[in-house]
């Protein structure tokens, strides 16, 4: 008997959108602030980023995080640490609402998972920018803040099975320990990550958080530093 080869055919449609005058007006802007921080004029370059996000307010579009993570980075490279501190804290209290509204459909679960991503993008940038200013302890901090929220993003897809293993969070966390000072604190906040990882989620984030400030001894508070606040809750 022969072979008998199936095909399957998909059929679907594809809706092509033309970019309004308002989209096509904020992607040059974006544009112009990559040159402008590329030719060193950082105060040019922030303003063209902040006129971009005011059209983009605006848009239907989805905008990726990485988008309005430049504002704040370009700030602290600027020497203006206060500001980029208050945009990140920003970005972090409008993660809920803004997930909520781009996803107004999606189960709650899934709802915590992108939030979750996306926090971890956010504190992975205020560690960056925390390194740069040598604050290295508060550094540690939002690396961990960054690695236990996307370790409950991926959980929440069932994808979180590698951060089960000690070694994976030791081999992350030991450098920046040492550089703070703080290595004896690894063992600690391993079991603390693994911990919140394996049953924590975006509810659970500001007391997870407390619990390392705690942990490290540090002041997030102080004048001197203007660290961002841990949103308290998920919107319900």
């Amino acid at each position: 008997m022969g072979q008998t080869n199936y095909r399957a055919t998909l059929h679907y449609n594809v809706t092509v959108r033309r970019s309004t005058k308002s989209e096509k007006q904020s992607s040059n802007l974006l544009k112009k602030a990559t040159q402008k921080k590329r030719d060193g004029d950082l105060d040019a370059a922030i303003a063209c980023l902040r006129e971009a996000y005011g059209l983009m307010s605006k848009h239907t579009t989805i905008y990726p995080i990485d988008t309005y993570l430049r504002l704040p980075l370009y700030l602290q490279h600027a020497g203006r640490y206060g500001e980029a501190m208050a945009e990140f804290e920003q970005l972090l209290c409008n993660t809920p609402p803004t997930v909520v509204k781009e996803f107004p459909h999606a189960p709650r679960e899934v709802l915590q998972s992108i939030a979750a991503m996306r926090y971890a993008d956010i504190f992975d940038k205020v560690r960056l920018s925390t390194h740069r200013e040598k604050h290295f302890v508060h550094s540690v901090y939002y690396m961990v803040l960054s690695l236990a929220s996307r370790a409950v993003g991926l959980r929440l897809q069932d994808k979180g099975g590698l951060f089960r293993d000690p070694s994976w969070w030791i081999d992350r966390l030991r450098p920046l320990l040492e550089r703070a000072g703080r290595e004896s604190l690894l063992e600690g906040l391993v079991e603390i990550c693994i911990r919140h990882s394996l049953s924590g989620n975006t509810q659970s984030l500001a007391s997870f958080a407390n619990e390392i400030k705690s942990m490290l001894k540090i002041d997030l508070n102080s004048a001197s530093v203007n660290m961002p606040d841990v949103p308290e809750s998920f919107p319900q």
